[in-house]
């Protein structure tokens, strides 16, 4: 649709309406930056939403896109395009692991004084099935459903967390804390973009995916595993 607008696509306007995972908005700059840079005429509006609150506002047409999580939860008919794969690391209080230790287990993690989100959020739900496939199930100290709650009682509480490593590309890590690897962390879960599966595509849909296909966000993202992130 877009190739046939050739340059009249420049001219697009409206208010594109998204919905993002709150372990998802860190990293969704990357997407929207080219997005408005290719169309400055269009406003957007984005919307913190659970993975489930994302589908119902889809089929009524109240969303033109969500990024979610692309494993898991049911997603109902939408059509999904994957932007990046999701890795945990373990930011911790400098007081409570060993200062020579770079890499834990999540048996090891499970022991720790834990903030977590909470159980309704689809990132913990993720998180304690890898405690389950790899360790043991954590009792964690601390819950909330806010990401700066959590970092903050890192910071300050004396606590320990698993978090995507999107996070600290974009926040760093806190003053007081340092990160671990996690030991044989080959596990990751991907996210991306869904949209409702239907014909036509909305014109805004369709620029935004056509942006989306042309960016590689993984290098980005995993700098911080690296050590690359400034």
């Amino acid at each position: 649709m877009l190739s046939d607008l050739g340059p009249r696509s420049q001219g697009l306007s409206g208010r594109l309406r998204l919905g993002a995972i709150p372990t998802a908005l860190p990293p969704l700059p990357l997407v929207t930056t080219p997005f408005r840079e290719r169309h400055p005429g269009v406003e957007l509006t984005i919307l913190s939403l659970s993975s489930a609150e994302i589908d119902r506002p889809l089929k009524t047409f109240d969303l033109d896109a969500g990024l979610t999580y692309l494993d898991g939860d049911p997603l109902g008919q939408v059509r999904k395009l994957p932007l990046y794969e999701e890795r945990y690391l373990v930011i911790t209080s400098l007081d409570i692991v060993d200062e020579d230790r770079e890499e834990i287990t999540w048996a090891e993690v499970a022991e720790l004084p834990l903030c977590l989100l909470t159980r309704d959020m689809q990132n913990r739900r993720i998180v304690d099935g890898l405690f389950r496939r790899f360790g043991d199930a954590p009792s964690p100290r601390i819950e909330t459903n806010s990401i700066s709650t959590l970092l903050s009682h890192v910071r300050w509480g004396r606590c320990s967390s698993v978090v995507p490593q999107a996070w600290l590309q974009f926040f760093g890590i806190p003053d007081g804390t340092r990160m671990l690897h996690i030991a044989g962390n080959g596990s990751a879960s991907r996210i991306g973009l869904v949209w409702l599966d239907n014909d036509p595509e909305p014109l805004l849909t369709s620029a935004l995916l056509e942006v989306a296909r042309g960016l590689d966000l993984q290098p980005v993202l995993d700098s911080v595993i690296s050590g690359e992130s400034s």
